[in-house]
């Protein structure tokens, strides 16, 4: 678990100028944790108890990976 911290805490924040990065190296962390599909589009929205929580630490990874000064962008979107 611990060289998964490091994988992302070595993820530069989103800071508005480097979204194609981010995004790739956003995806393929929160696929390896296993929570891309919760926040891939094209999947079903999750409905169960454990989907729900599960979604709700995939926000926290991505809040982390998000500058202080973009949280206001994605407050709004929170779900589960």
């Amino acid at each position: 678990m611990s060289s998964r911290k490091t994988i992302l805490t070595s993820i530069t924040k989103l800071n508005g100028q480097n979204w194609h990065t981010w995004s790739k190296e956003t995806e393929a962390y929160l696929t390896l944790e296993e929570f891309w599909e919760l926040v891939d589009p094209t999947e079903a929205i999750p409905t169960s108890a454990a989907a729900l929580k599960c979604n709700k630490k995939a926000y926290a990874y991505i809040w982390f990976l998000v500058e202080p000064n973009s949280w206001d962008s994605i407050i709004e979107i929170k779900s589960g």
